[in-house]
């Protein structure tokens, strides 16, 4: 982070530098609700050491890119609404996606 005055402020730098930098922390929860009762990993990421900067990247590549989110749902309001709208036909099909994060 020497030469880069330009992107980054000194203000902001020392903002950015984690003091007291940690392995995030690792949860779980069970899916009492799936067959098989699978479990989701949680990790707690706030005192990882590139957890502001990344927070920052990803604020000024949203301020640079226009990347349109038309796929996305926000929550299960958003998506009840937007289905609500749709005119169905006989042929049409719907499909979902699970997202999984991988471990490695």
């Amino acid at each position: 982070m020497r030469h880069s005055d330009l992107i980054i402020s000194k203000k902001q730098k020392k903002y950015l530098t984690q003091n007291k930098p940690q392995t995030p922390d690792l949860r779980a929860l069970m899916k009492l609700h799936k067959p098989g009762q699978p479990i989701r990993p949680i990790l707690n990421k706030r005192n990882a050491p590139a957890h502001k900067i990344s927070k920052l990247l990803v604020n000024k590549l949203n301020n640079l890119l226009n990347l349109r989110n038309h796929y996305i749902v926000k929550d299960s309001t958003a998506l009840a609404s937007d289905l609500t709208k749709l005119k169905i036909e006989e042929n049409h099909r719907m499909i979902t996606f699970d997202i999984k994060e991988r471990i490695l």
